[in-house]
């Protein structure tokens, strides 16, 4: 709450969009967030890497719920393939890629072939020697150009995706600010009121712990933590299986991709 009330100090008042504005960018956020399964995932109790039933993720849970500040804990080690692992009980229909028509890809390939940098965390539970797959999928958009997505799974149990954000939200973070609250209010009753605005290097963020959605019956259905953000023209999901900390320490070591 902090976080988000700094930022509606630093925006000021006059900033704040009306309910025209406000509806047109949630409406917006919501097409993003539908073309893409990470809210539904979560809320639903489908998130890929929820399946955490082996005896490597268990204990890589383990060890990331126990590390704290002032102590070295072993860095959590996921198997490969952690992050498309199907919901338990679901069968039939699962996609062996995070896109259609995605590519699993070594960095330098990933990077050859969207034409930049690809951006992603410099983080010791984050970095490029801990890289298992990049996966990239190019596809036409209804503009007649390309839309770019771009997974990056790392070990530690944590990854980023990238893909162009709405432009409705690109520069303007009382519209971000705006969409995020509404998206807050609406998951409450699903994360126990947990779910928040927050913010990533002093932009608007949403975010969702680990755990925190539930089932009817108010068991958590095991979801990785979520982090989203825009980072220049690009949306970014950071999910994980760690504290709320690592996980937001991890978002905000992303650089911007260089102009």
């Amino acid at each position: 709450m902090t976080d988000e009330l700094d930022l509606v100090r630093s925006l000021g008042e006059s900033v704040e969009p009306d309910d025209v504005i406000r509806d047109r960018v949630y409406a917006a956020i919501q097409t993003r967030l539908d073309r893409s399964p990470r809210r539904f995932l979560v809320l639903a109790g489908l998130a890929a890497a929820a399946l955490a039933i082996t005896v490597v993720v268990a204990l890589a849970l383990d060890r990331s719920s126990v590390r704290t500040p002032t102590q070295s804990a072993a860095t959590p080690s996921f198997p490969p393939g952690w992050s498309l692992k199907p919901p338990e009980g679901v069968s039939g229909g699962w996609l062996p890629t995070p896109f259609l028509h995605a590519h699993d890809l070594s960095l330098p390939q990933a990077q050859a072939m969207v034409g930049f940098e690809i951006p992603r965390p410099a983080d010791p539970l984050a970095s490029d020697d801990q890289i298992q797959d990049v996966w990239v999928a190019q596809l036409p958009d209804e503009g007649g150009g390309t839309e770019t997505q771009i997974r990056v799974v790392y070990s530690t149990g944590v990854y980023v995706e990238l893909e162009p954000a709405i432009p409705e939200l690109i520069g303007d973070p009382a519209a971000q600010l705006a969409g995020f609250r509404q998206m807050a209010a609406e998951d409450a009753s699903a994360t126990g009121g947990q779910a928040r605005v927050t913010t990533v290097n002093g932009a608007p963020a949403y975010f969702i712990p680990q755990g925190a959605a539930t089932f009817a019956n108010g068991q958590s259905q095991g979801n990785a933590g979520w982090v989203f953000f825009l980072l220049g023209d690009q949306g970014v999901d950071v999910v994980g299986y760690m504290s709320d900390a690592d996980l937001l320490r991890v978002a905000s070591s992303i650089a911007p991709r260089p102009a």
